[in-house]
């Protein structure tokens, strides 16, 4: 069974204490969000609309970054709404700061009746991001013409095939390999 460990933004961690819940939870390569408002640090709703929203973004924006996450790792949101038509443009105006290139996540939007003081939550998911090193002796693809070029043996050959039969020939290329420019991860 996969372990579910618990990521809370610098300084919020007591208000999620106090309310007992996580305010995301990191599970294999994804991390679940809970519901983010616009409260300030001592829990209390913005006044204003477009104010709640920009905190409830910002508030998701540091729950993601203790995960190592950005907006670019979302995958999937859900919004909650009190007055989604009233509240459509605000909304949009705020989300297409955070997402303003494709491909955007997808996105349900649900309209409720109470949300404890706020007009405005956002949940998401997102795949948090692997933090990775090429090992040494991977084996990387190349164009034909870089591997071509890269031993005599294959030199010789018909254009196209980039065979080499030598060992150290094999060798050279796979030196290459290894720092070639033009890879495919």
């Amino acid at each position: 069974m996969t372990k579910r460990d618990a990521v809370f933004p610098a300084e919020r961690q007591d208000l999620y204490e106090r309310n007992g819940y996580s305010a995301a939870i990191r599970s294999g390569d994804l991390l679940f969000v809970s519901g983010q408002v616009g409260s300030r640090p001592d829990g209390e709703p913005e006044p204003e609309l477009e104010a709640q929203i920009e905190r409830a973004f910002a508030n998701l924006k540091a729950t993601l970054a203790a995960a190592g996450c950005t907006f670019d790792d979302i995958v999937d949101v859900t919004t909650f709404h009190t007055d989604p038509q009233k509240q459509f443009d605000t909304i949009m105006k705020v989300k297409n700061q955070a997402f303003p290139t494709k491909p955007y996540p997808n996105w349900t939007a649900v309209g409720v009746t109470w949300l404890a003081g706020y007009d405005f939550e956002i949940k998401v998911i997102a795949r948090i991001p692997k933090r990775r090193q090429k090992p040494p002796d991977a084996i990387t693809v190349l164009e034909p013409e870089r591997v071509s070029r890269s031993c005599a043996c294959a030199r010789k050959a018909p254009a196209g095939d980039a065979r080499c039969h030598s060992r150290d020939a094999r060798r050279s290329r796979l030196a290459g390999l290894r720092s070639a420019p033009n890879e495919i991860r």
